[in-house]
């Protein structure tokens, strides 16, 4: 409040269809993140994500606050929490990034939810220190590995290839970053928090209007996604959404390099072609390489024991993945809205708007990336020069060119093409006669071909033969008795000239081998 008159500070959203769709047809996993307001009033947008049966992004809620701190997380988890109505936080996930505030404030408010930390940006800390493309493929072949042995089998390759990057992750809980220690109610696997990014980008042409339009603009995406996902869904071949098909047909594929072997009740002994040995329950939905328990979806080793018996592994997957939990979660309508215009008058005072904070320097455009990303190109047509280090041509010495250096010239270092050709040039001119001399013959050369070009092709040759009569008299008077008696040749044509001729000519022919073609 400025006196009688209330100031806005920040909104919170949760739309009804959301909320309901979430609770009936999701599974209990919230992925959180906050993004830039880049309008004529600065903020942020906080986002709760969820998971729908396809793997797909779920709109939970959203609010728009003025700046993202530890007290902003918290007052929106708050909120969030009383709408889905969690009480106690056990089974739920969180999934979240090193944003400010926020990983206190869900160990503040759900201290029994598992909390997970997006893996991408856990790498982009590491990055800063260590770095090298076989220590990240390592880090993350130890975050997908799903079971505690296999995680203290890559840890010890981490160990052999750095040992300050070892240490630098035995120092990082792994409940937060590998699905060895996931828990697996949730049926939830992901490592990433690409859900809230994909959000971001969605609804990054609204973030630079004004607060009461971005608003708008995000709700109108949001009933136009629920409304298309719904259309959808009624065109699906089987039981299961294409993007968990697609995982079910690599492991089917990935099968094929295993040997099933029945004990009775459903439980197979399956060898695969490396040498180990898994024990599979179909009955139980579980296989001791722990992926099928964490997702849910069967893994290679339950699909090559579900091909001994000819079965559908589609019949196998957990129930969050069907068409029912589908529809279930965008069956739920969000109500198409009217202009302001048409809105009911309230006798309340108008809100004043948040207050203006100009940012030093010029506004951004665009995202600022990480330290990992790669950098584009300043000249995309050009290939990079991997592996090979820069050499100055004057000094000899690595790290800078020759047009950058600041050392003396290196008299062993051979001259490189470029002076060479400068050395041939100042050679020939002054063998013909000095270099001022050289000048005045070039340039006279020159006016000779613009005056040709100019003329007709019958005096361009004349002022051949003219300039030639200067120089050699007696050789070009025999030059001109002995040249034949031929047709002037045609004017060279441009570029555009010749595709319009060339154009001409295909019309022409078209129209000779046309029966029907009268001129």
């Amino acid at each position: 409040m400025e006196g009688d008159r209330p100031r806005f500070q920040r909104i919170y959203i949760c739309l009804a269809a959301c909320k309901k769709g979430f609770l009936d047809g999701c599974r209990p996993v919230v992925c959180l993140d906050g993004c830039h307001v880049k309008g004529p009033h600065p903020g942020q947008v906080l986002s709760a994500m969820g998971v729908d049966a396809n793997n797909g992004m779920f709109p939970l809620a959203y609010a728009y606050v003025e700046i993202e701190s530890n007290s902003t997380w918290l007052w929106f988890l708050e909120l969030l929490s009383g709408d889905l109505n969690i009480t106690n936080s056990h089974g739920y996930v969180f999934m979240t990034d090193k944003q400010k505030g926020l990983i206190d404030a869900v160990d503040t408010l759900f201290p029994q939810a598992e909390h997970r930390h997006c893996l991408k940006h856990l790498y982009g800390n590491f990055y800063l220190e260590h770095r090298g493309l076989a220590l990240k493929h390592q880090m993350e072949a130890i975050a997908r590995a799903t079971t505690v042995p296999w995680f203290h089998a890559e840890m010890t390759k981490m160990l052999q290839l750095s040992k300050p990057a070892h240490d630098w992750l035995m120092e990082k809980d792994p409940r937060h970053w590998s699905r060895a220690y996931f828990k697996s109610d949730s049926k939830c696997d992901m490592l990433m928090n690409n859900l809230c990014e994909a959000f971001n980008r969605s609804i990054l042409d609204a973030r630079d209007k004004p607060i009461l339009t971005m608003l708008e603009r995000i709700r109108l995406y949001i009933m136009l996604l629920m409304a298309g996902r719904r259309v959808l869904c009624e065109k699906w071949h089987g039981q299961v959404g294409p993007r968990i098909r697609k995982i079910l047909e690599k492991n089917k594929a990935k099968a094929q390099w295993c040997i099933p072997k029945a004990a009775g009740q459903n439980q197979f002994e399956v060898m695969h072609h490396s040498g180990r040995t898994f024990a599979v329950d179909l009955n139980g939905h579980s296989c001791s390489c722990h992926a099928w328990d964490l997702n849910g979806i069967p893994c290679l080793h339950a699909c090559a024991a579900i091909s001994w018996f000819h079965g559908n592994p589609e019949d196998f997957c957990d129930a969050v993945y069907k068409k029912e939990a589908y529809l279930r979660a965008y069956q739920p309508m969000i109500m198409p809205m009217t202009s302001q215009d048409q809105w009911m008058k309230v006798n309340l005072p108008p809100l004043l708007p948040p207050k203006y904070h100009k940012q030093p320097g010029r506004p951004k455009k665009t995202r600022k990336q990480a330290v990992e990303e790669p950098k584009l190109p300043s000249n995309p047509y050009k290939l990079p020069r991997y592996g090979i280090p820069l050499k100055c041509a004057n000094c000899g010495g690595e790290g800078h060119n020759r047009s950058s250096c600041k050392e003396p010239r290196n008299p062993n270092i051979k001259p490189t093409r470029k002076r060479n050709i400068a050395k041939d040039k100042l050679a020939v001119r002054r063998r013909d006669g000095g270099d001022q001399s050289g000048g005045q013959q070039s340039m006279q050369l020159r006016q000779r071909k613009q005056s040709s070009t100019s003329q007709g092709p019958s005096q361009s040759q004349a002022s051949q033969v003219a300039a030639a009569s200067l120089s050699q008299p007696s050789e070009a008077a025999d030059a001109f008795q002995s040249q034949p008696s031929q047709t002037p040749e045609p004017a060279k044509l441009s570029r555009v000239q010749q595709r319009r001729k060339r154009m001409k000519d295909q019309q022409r022919s078209h129209f000779v081998k046309d029966p029907f073609f009268h001129p």
